[in-house]
């Protein structure tokens, strides 16, 4: 009496570390990107509030050293900067202003 079984299973890869296993399922898919591109000023907005955090976490010392490190001036760090001189909800605007589908082209509410 012989009898044929199949089995079937979908598995892919996973790392973890430096380890590679194998896991039970489908693949993982990626979350779709929004699209279009972030208004400048968003993100020097978010740039500004990045690199008040390295100063306030001790990690650089002065907007001299952001410039050294970024290969920009310390009077173009300091404009940036100057955006944290913004009201809180201006800062908060900005930051979520939509995105724009093409170039200069931002329509602003």
């Amino acid at each position: 009496m012989s009898a044929e079984i199949q089995v079937g299973a979908t598995f892919h890869k996973k790392r973890v570390g430096k380890h590679i296993t194998m896991v039970e399922g489908p693949p993982p898919t990626a979350p779709e990107r929004p699209k279009g591109r972030l208004p400048r000023i968003t993100r020097y907005m978010a740039l500004a509030i990045y690199y008040e955090d390295l100063i306030r976490q001790g990690h650089v010392h002065d907007y001299a050293e952001i410039a050294a490190l970024g290969h920009v001036t310390r009077a173009r760090v300091t404009q940036i900067m100057n955006l944290r001189l913004l009201a809180p909800i201006i800062q908060e605007q900005i930051l979520w202003l939509p995105r724009g589908d093409r170039g200069r082209e931002m329509q602003f509410a």
